[in-house]
């Protein structure tokens, strides 16, 4: 196995996955308050997208701080699975042991994590409208729809790495 690159990079990754998604459940989850910290910055970012589309928000109650209410929808509700943490460690962890330079890499990881948070700013809004419009398909659309679109916007971006950045001068 020592000389299968593809099994040992499959098994860094795994390892590298498990332990920070360990990490996150057991400490970062329960004593730090990282999840609330990404949540209100969904929320308000989401919520000032919809008002500049002119979508009328109703006020948070302290019990629902993490709540999107357009007027006249049930409103959906960001948990802490939806902000993006373990997406961004998948991402990462694979990323961590693609080929090329720490140098690029450190360039083009927080560019990248900033691209999946504004695609998930985008499915916190279209969930939003959706549930405004048609509450019907939102269980359709959050379990599958976006789930594809997010994943292949990780995909592409570990793909856009591999292509153009991890030996640029072999083209």
């Amino acid at each position: 196995m020592r000389n299968h690159p593809t099994a040992r990079f499959i098994i860094r990754a795994a390892i590298t996955y498990t332990i920070g998604i360990l990490v996150y459940d057991l400490f970062l989850l329960p004593y730090t308050n990282l999840d609330e910290i990404l949540i209100h910055g969904l929320v308000r970012i989401s919520e000032w997208i919809l008002s500049v589309l002119g979508f009328q928000l109703l006020p948070h109650t302290h019990s629902w701080w993490n709540t999107i209410h357009i007027a006249g929808s049930n409103g959906v509700w960001i948990s802490s699975n939806c902000d993006g943490f373990s997406l961004l460690w998948v991402f990462s962890a694979v990323f961590i042991f693609l080929n090329g330079s720490w140098k690029r890499k450190l360039i083009y990881l927080p560019i990248a994590c900033v691209i999946i948070e504004w695609m998930n700013v985008l499915r916190i809004v279209s969930l939003a409208m959706i549930e405004f419009y048609s509450p019907k398909s939102l269980a359709f659309n959050h379990d599958y729809t976006f789930t594809i679109l997010v994943y292949t916007v990780v995909i592409g971006l570990w793909y856009y790495w591999i292509a153009y950045w991890a030996n640029p001068l072999k083209k």
